[in-house]
């Protein structure tokens, strides 16, 4: 009973880590494309 809840709480917290990594991928996404947009602007002008 214990060691099963021991992997219970082990697959939470790796479920927590991948979506923090989600996160973290998302907004590096977000930034390199806010970026690209900015000097595309930039070079327009």
């Amino acid at each position: 009973m214990q060691r099963s809840f021991l992997v219970f709480e082990n697959s939470i917290k790796s479920a927590e880590t991948l979506k923090r990594y989600k996160y973290y991928l998302v907004v590096s996404i977000m930034s390199i494309v806010a970026i690209s947009t900015k000097s595309k602007i930039s070079l327009k002008l």
